[in-house]
């Protein structure tokens, strides 16, 4: 017996980025035909040779203003078979020219192809002896058909989302390591989500956050390419990167991660400087691909409330590839340089902050000061996957400064999140408030006042951080966990002067997650 239930996104204690899943009940409606065998379901050759009455063949006339009466009806009915049932069915309430549609034996039986409705009755796929689709369709319609097919319906609803995963294959003919560390002894520059390697036996939910690592590719820089081609996959409405093969004109093509080439997007580059990626905490989500000349190409995914990095953005001079897997995608991207002294696993040389980081909801622009040096958290090359989310609390130029009303903590034995407040005029949303977007009853601390309209503006942050030696310790006790925070104003004389030290006025604040 089974209840209804689904997986809803959680973003109400979670950033958008972990892909943190939250069971939501559907009610507790017992279903009992749960327990029936939804393979030998003995019904389906009888009704498959039924017929039922059969609808009257309507004849589809010209109208002036019907658009859809100048084309044939082969061409109404291809455009019928990839549209959802309903909406192919509405379009007879505004075109007579689909009036026949009840009637088509081939629309009708696309409904049974294995991406359809009716997919789950898997004994039509190659079977196409059925010449009355419409009563097959109405016969297998969830208020008049069997228990054994009503369970079968609900298994393939669950599992309907995976199909796409079944084109993918694993590329061949590739080096392959299953340790990242015993990648050949090169200077490689790495950014992943949060990935879970080692004995996956130990983990008894491996896949509630983060994800495993299955293996690694390497590939060697083709001398020859004109194109990446980039395979993407997903589960439902989450899409990602899933592998990439390199057209070479004149040797064969290279290949690491997951290919389909069924879904692909082909990128035309011959001489590649590095990626930026969007990484969420399960893995690639999209990328761009830098060329030599800086430019990039469109998003390849969705970055969309992801964190974004250039820390592989700019390799010049690319030697290899690399990329770690799970089960379909991928979960880590990394190159090498060619000419490189360093041995092992070194961090890439001179990075900033700015480029070293997962930045979170985009890189910062270059004309921010970050105070690098000042800078409490770990060095993002070391930390694995822990993202700096950034909120923009001045606006642009600073313009918002003179709306902040007063700052606000949330948490009890440790702080959760500063929020800024502003006047009854002007709010800009969640992006005031920096850590995660909490809505459940969590303490409040004080609340500090700002003048913002009389001048007073934030000048200065000074914080407290509490760092664990336990090398069991959780990975946010190790970096260092934030206790204490100190900040300072200033006011002006006048609400907007020249300021006359650089610098001076905080108009941002960032946060390692």
């Amino acid at each position: 017996m089974a209840m209804g239930a689904s997986r809803s996104l959680n973003f109400k204690t979670r950033f958008p980025w972990e892909d943190v899943y939250t069971e939501i009940s559907h009610g507790t409606e017992w279903r009992e035909y749960a327990k029936e065998n939804l393979y030998e379901v003995l019904d389906i050759p009888a009704i498959s040779k039924q017929r039922l009455g059969c609808p009257p063949v309507w004849a589809s006339g010209k109208q002036a203003l019907d658009c859809f009466s100048r084309l044939p009806w082969e061409i109404l009915e291809a455009i019928a078979v990839e549209l959802p049932t309903p909406t192919a069915l509405n379009l007879r309430l505004v075109s007579v020219s689909f009036l026949p549609l009840l009637s088509s034996g081939m629309f009708w039986a696309s409904r049974f192809q294995v991406r359809q409705e009716r997919g789950f009755l898997f004994e039509k796929w190659n079977n196409r002896d059925t010449t009355d689709w419409l009563s097959l369709y109405r016969l297998t319609s969830d208020a008049v058909c069997s228990n054994g097919l009503r369970n079968r319906r609900r298994i393939w609803s669950l599992i309907r989302p995976l199909v796409d995963l079944t084109t993918l294959n694993l590329a061949a003919h590739t080096e392959v390591c299953h340790n990242l560390e015993k990648l050949p002894l090169r200077e490689w520059t790495r950014v992943g989500g949060n990935m879970i390697s080692g004995d996956l036996d130990r983990y008894w939910r491996p896949f509630k956050e983060g994800c495993p690592v299955m293996g690694s590719h390497i590939a060697r820089m083709p001398e020859h390419l004109s194109k990446i081609a980039f395979s993407t996959s997903g589960i439902g409405n989450l899409s990602h990167i899933s592998g990439m093969r390199f057209i070479i004109e004149i040797e064969p093509e290279i290949c690491i991660g997951y290919i389909s080439k069924g879904n692909e997007v082909i990128c035309e580059v011959t001489e590649p400087w590095g990626f930026r990626v969007a990484m969420s905490a399960r893995g690639l989500r999209a990328l761009q691909v830098v060329g030599k000349d800086g430019a990039s190409s469109e998003w390849i995914g969705s970055p969309n409330d992801r964190p974004v990095s250039e820390r592989v953005a700019d390799c010049t001079s690319i030697d290899g590839f690399a990329v770690s897997f799970d089960g379909y995608k991928i979960v880590s991207l990394g190159v090498s340089r060619r000419d490189s002294s360093s041995i092992g696993l070194a961090k890439a040389p001179g990075l900033s902050l700015r480029k070293a980081a997962l930045w979170y909801p985009r890189v910062t622009p270059l004309e921010l000061y970050l105070n690098e040096t000042s800078f409490t958290g770990q060095n993002p090359l070391h930390t694995g996957y822990r993202p700096l989310f950034r909120i923009h609390f001045g606006g642009p130029g600073g313009i918002y400064l003179k709306h902040v009303s007063e700052v606000s903590v949330q948490g009890s034995k440790k702080i959760l999140s500063l929020e800024f407040h502003y006047d009854e005029f002007h709010s800009i949303g969640r992006l005031s408030k920096l850590g995660r977007y909490y809505n459940i009853e969590v303490p409040k601390g004080p609340t500090f006042p700002i003048e913002g309209l009389n001048g007073e503006r934030l000048v200065s942050v000074e914080v407290r951080i509490q760092r664990y030696t336990n090398p069991n310790a959780y990975d946010f006790r190790k970096y260092g966990a934030l206790k204490s925070v100190k900040v300072g104003f200033f006011r002006l004389f006048a609400a907007f002067p020249p300021f006359s030290r650089p610098n001076s006025i905080l108009p941002d604040a960032f946060g390692a997650y």
